[in-house]
């Protein structure tokens, strides 16, 4: 297989590809990955850059979109052009729809994109022979795009974080002073995160309790003081850094604008390292991820403020032994649905589906 994507060095959906095949392996994979450089098209034949079909031959080519990635403005013709290219090569394509289009909301261009958008997203999804999503909404949009794929499945967003769950008792006695509540968050420089219900639940937190605010992430914002909470902002970490801090959390605040869904990295991390959750639901919210979540905490709908923050304090309040019961729970979700294991076996099922066809053809 060979993993085509064109984003910058930061993306998380190239991370994602990079892991992906890292995890598959060089006996299974081969990872090609179109690197961040002006102009992401080499010649008229709409070949990324440095894309050599002969080493493409008998192997399978999975695109990683995300319109904006391959575009300014998401509008990016060659990425059909190298996808009908593969058809016509008989390359067999999978793709994974990270994204798909943006909604027709705004103004005139923010609607003139939407359809430009999803018409490429359309005829991308009727070339590929093999579809997956990171969530169930996405699916749902391939469906509606008339994907003709042989396979067409949700492929889990695993965590890019090494497990780290042994160092988390190590990591809260260096980082607590006293008896202090670990509340993390993690990401928060993305717009998808409702930061302002994360400092609202965390200054109510802190009204009851001594609270270490955890703020992960590249990135460090300035925090207003809050009565109670004394804020930890480290910015970047390396990877495992990263991961023993996460470990090191009481309780994870995941409010997403559009609900917890499998497509996010920040939350699967979270889940990974068995932490007890307080999160939203929504529109972009999975139906198996909704379904599992009662038992790993509290779930509010998107747009209750008032009960997320209530909620927030009260998972807060529950007894240490509760708590971790709910992280063991979260962390056991993972291991079984949401793993690169998981991901793996999804990508298997559809390039066996995608073999099945041939191996038919030759009899």
């Amino acid at each position: 297989m060979v993993c085509a994507t064109r984003n910058s060095e930061t993306d998380a959906i190239l991370r994602y590809a990079a892991d992906l095949a890292d995890v598959l392996g060089s006996e299974r994979v081969r990872g090609f990955y179109v690197q961040p450089q002006r102009g992401v098209w080499t010649d008229r034949a709409a070949q990324p850059v440095g894309f050599d079909a002969r080493t493409a031959s008998g192997a399978v080519v999975m695109l990683h979109y995300n319109p904006f990635s391959w575009g300014r403005s998401g509008v990016a013709p060659g990425v059909v052009r190298f996808a009908a290219g593969l058809r016509r090569s008989g390359i067999p394509l999978a793709l994974m729809a990270h994204e798909c289009y943006v909604e027709p909301v705004g103004g005139a261009k923010t609607r003139l994109v939407h359809h430009w958008q999803r018409g490429q997203f359309t005829a991308l999804a009727r070339l590929a022979n093999v579809c997956f999503a990171s969530t169930a909404a996405w699916v749902a949009r391939l469906q509606g795009a008339g994907a003709r794929a042989v396979h067409l499945t949700p492929l889990p967003i695993s965590s890019s974080l090494p497990d780290r769950r042994d160092a988390g008792d190590e990591v809260r006695r260096t980082l607590r002073r006293g008896d202090e509540f670990v509340v993390a968050a993690y990401g928060l420089n993305h717009p998808s995160r409702r930061m302002d219900l994360i400092l609202a639940s965390v200054a109510r937190i802190g009204a009851e309790r001594p609270v270490l605010f955890l703020d992960l992430g590249a990135g460090r914002r300035e925090v207003s003081p809050m009565p109670g909470v004394r804020t930890l902002s480290p910015g970047w970490l390396a990877d495992d850094e990263l991961a023993r801090h996460l470990a090191a959390a009481d309780l994870f605040l995941a409010p997403f604008a559009d609900g917890v869904s499998l497509r996010r990295t920040t939350l699967m991390a979270a889940m990974q390292h068995g932490l007890a959750l307080v999160g939203t639901t929504g529109v972009n919210t999975d139906p198996e991820l909704r379904a599992s979540w009662p038992g790993l905490g509290p779930l509010v709908a998107v747009g209750d403020d008032a009960g997320f923050v209530a909620a927030a304090v009260v998972a807060a309040a529950r007894s240490e032994a509760d708590r971790d019961a709910a992280g063991r729970r979260a962390a056991a979700l993972y291991a079984a649905r949401f793993g690169w294991s998981s991901a793996v076996a999804q990508l298997d099922l559809g390039l066996e589906a995608l073999a099945a066809p041939r191996r038919e053809s030759r009899r």
